[in-house]
């Protein structure tokens, strides 16, 4: 799933998506996918952090709260057991700005959940 995803985000205005614990450098503005388990069991969480340069706030937050919620909200994949799955919001889950990244970058995250009693 977190392969489609990435896909699903380079069809937006960053083309620069790669997922969590990719070696290299990227230039911003980036998005990072990190699948994580959801710990109610209800499926599996996608933690997405997209990275703006510094004093692009503004930009941010438009990417974060408009395009990246109509690319993801809703968003079905078909598995390959053929089962569709669709990405739900969890935006309670959400950062504010966040400042201090080690690439120097300003991001935030949001988490969206694949539900599912399987990953696959």
């Amino acid at each position: 799933m977190r392969a489609e995803i990435i896909e699903r985000l380079k069809t937006s205005s960053i083309k620069n998506v790669v997922s969590f614990g990719n070696d290299g450098l990227i230039a911003p503005p980036y998005i990072v996918v990190c699948p994580r388990k959801d710990p109610l069991r209800r499926g599996r969480l996608y933690c997405i952090t997209v990275h703006y340069k510094k004093n692009q706030q503004d930009w941010l937050e438009k990417y974060f709260w408009k395009e990246l919620q109509l690319l993801l909200n809703g968003y079905s994949v078909v598995t390959v057991n053929g089962n569709t799955l669709r990405l739900e919001d969890r935006m309670e889950d959400y950062t504010d700005i966040i400042m201090g990244n080690d690439d120097g970058t300003i991001s935030m995250d949001g988490i969206w959940l694949m539900p599912s009693n399987k990953y696959f």
